[in-house]
């Protein structure tokens, strides 16, 4: 059973991923602007944070499409609804862009930018009311983002366990499937930062450049190997 989005288009992986970023980019800024010091010095950890898991995270996203030869999710979808074997073959990546993904979030192991115990608030200590919660809305947006990206690319999107008539009931169902998906991907995010504590900034950056990116130029290469000798 294919899958057709209202508004997809070629190239659409590529915008959301831009998109995620802008979180990310307020919040730094934010955290200049404030002028407070330990505000400027969780800005500079934020930016850390963005350099260092902007990169696996990307990458992770990507290797599904180099595989499929196309940058728009619903082909990415239809593709691995037609070769389930990809869902192995993108393990690695699955488990990478979550990791990335606590990163990005600055969630546990990852809060460095507003650790309590060190520079009280981070980049959002001189913010309150209004300001403050759109800041935390834009996080939790991110997280529900993000999971849902990861449910499309790794976990086959909205298709359907099964095929329904009418067509409406079978959208239904899709969603449903989809909503699944991306509950689950939000469980294992929780999982993690209820299972491990703060790590300090040189093991975050360590993590990054020492493991989560050459594993993932692993995954690159195995997507590309497959993608040109597999024949799929």
């Amino acid at each position: 059973m294919t899958s057709s989005g209202l508004h997809s288009f070629n190239g659409d992986l590529i915008v959301v991923l831009y998109l995620l970023i802008i979180p990310t980019l307020a919040l730094f800024l934010g955290g200049w602007y404030s002028g407070n010091v330990f505000g400027q010095k969780g800005g500079m950890r934020v930016a850390s944070l963005l350099f260092s898991y902007e990169i696996p995270f990307f990458l992770s996203l990507l290797t599904p499409a180099l595989i499929t030869g196309s940058w728009r999710m619903t082909d990415i979808i239809n593709f691995e609804a037609a070769h389930p074997i990809i869902f192995i073959i993108s393990l690695l990546g699955f488990v990478i862009a979550v990791i990335s993904l606590q990163g990005k979030l600055e969630r546990l192991p990852f809060d460095i930018p507003e650790a309590e115990t060190e520079i009280v608030a981070g980049p959002l200590v001189e913010y309150s009311g209004r300001r403050l919660a759109l800041f935390r809305l834009a996080r939790d947006a991110e997280m529900v983002v993000g999971a849902s990206l990861i449910a499309v690319i790794f976990l086959g999107g909205p298709i359907p366990l099964i095929k329904t008539e009418p067509i409406y009931l079978s959208w239904i169902c899709g969603a449903f499937v989809f909503l699944l998906k991306t509950l689950f991907v939000i469980f294992l995010l929780i999982l993690i930062k209820s299972a491990v504590a703060r790590i300090r900034t040189d093991q975050m950056i360590s993590l990054a450049y020492k493991w989560l990116i050459p594993l993932t130029l692993i995954q690159i290469f195995i997507a590309i190997i497959v993608r040109f000798f597999g024949g799929i």
